[in-house]
């Protein structure tokens, strides 16, 4: 793939546009690409970013495949970036006060680059080489609507910015269309009350476990028990294969050389942990209880 290229580039794009303006975006802010996409940009001969070109691009047009619009962000801010090939690429970010999504009929004017703390709106574009740090724009939001992790089902967006001194202005548009977001995947899991403690000083956990998507859920745990020779502690892994509507049983093992467990309370940290692989996430539950090991 030609584009991978700016993947890494826009990625950083999207950290810094909402670290710099003091944004939220939800994890993974990385680049994606559209189902459905269009990017308009045309300037005034005073225009320094486009010299008074024009450009446009869809994901309709014969080149897309090779060099796609590709997005990150989430509900506050919105990165794209577009071009022909390394010598023009074109960078568009639209960040929305702090703690306010974009919500469809928004309109934003008087709006700066992003700066270090700032809550308010930001916008800043470039191309390649050319850029300016001190500008003026405003944008307007038609439709937005995202899902999990910033995952953005529908963005359509119109813009317009004056870079500083110039006599003229470049002005825009982006639309993003996907399919509906498919549910996060998440899991809950439970530890039974009750462990068995083997005659050779072995703790086995059990529990059980639900999940929204057919996952596989890995299941640990830190045990403490407090012995008349001390504390005594191990820790104990499983997984299990886990069906959305099922609630499937799971149990663990601790396997410690030196450690032995004998009847009586235990504190147990457990955790369980997954990957959605739609969203490239990572989602941890825990649970912490005093568990009884008998025979």
């Amino acid at each position: 793939m030609r584009f991978s290229w700016r993947r890494s580039l826009l990625a950083a794009a999207v950290s810094l546009t909402a670290a710099t303006a003091g944004l939220t975006v939800s994890a993974p802010a990385g680049a994606a690409v559209p189902q459905s996409w269009t990017f308009n940009v045309s300037g005034d001969p005073g225009d320094p970013l486009t010299q008074g070109g024009s450009w446009s691009y869809s994901s309709t047009d014969p080149t897309a495949e090779r060099n796609p619009l590709e997005v990150g962000g989430g509900p506050e801010a919105v990165t794209a970036i577009i071009g022909d090939d390394e010598s023009n690429v074109w960078y568009l970010s639209l960040a929305a006060p702090q703690g306010v999504p974009f919500r469809a009929s928004d309109s934003y004017t008087d709006v700066r680059p992003a700066v270090y703390g700032s809550t308010a709106a930001a916008m800043g574009m470039s191309n390649n080489t050319r850029r300016c740090d001190d500008s003026v724009g405003s944008f307007d939001i038609a439709d937005a609507s995202f899902g999990p992790y910033g995952y953005i089902e529908r963005f359509d967006a119109t813009f317009e910015l004056r870079c500083g001194g110039a006599t003229g202005s470049v002005r825009g548009s982006v639309h993003i269309a996907n399919p509906p977001p498919a549910p996060a995947l998440d899991v809950t899991f439970t530890v039974a009350p009750k462990a068995t403690v083997s005659s050779s000083g072995v703790a086995t956990f059990h529990g059980t476990a639900t999940c929204t998507r057919d996952t596989i859920v890995y299941i640990s745990g830190r045990v403490l028990q407090q012995q008349k020779k001390g504390e005594v502690g191990a820790e104990y892994y499983t997984s299990v294969a886990c069906t959305p509507g099922q609630q499937v049983s799971w149990s663990g093992d601790t396997h410690a050389y030196s450690t032995k467990f004998v009847k009586g309370p235990a504190n147990v940290t457990s955790e369980a942990y997954v990957h959605d692989d739609i969203y490239d996430a990572d989602v941890t539950k825990r649970d912490t209880s005093v568990i009884t090991l008998t025979r």
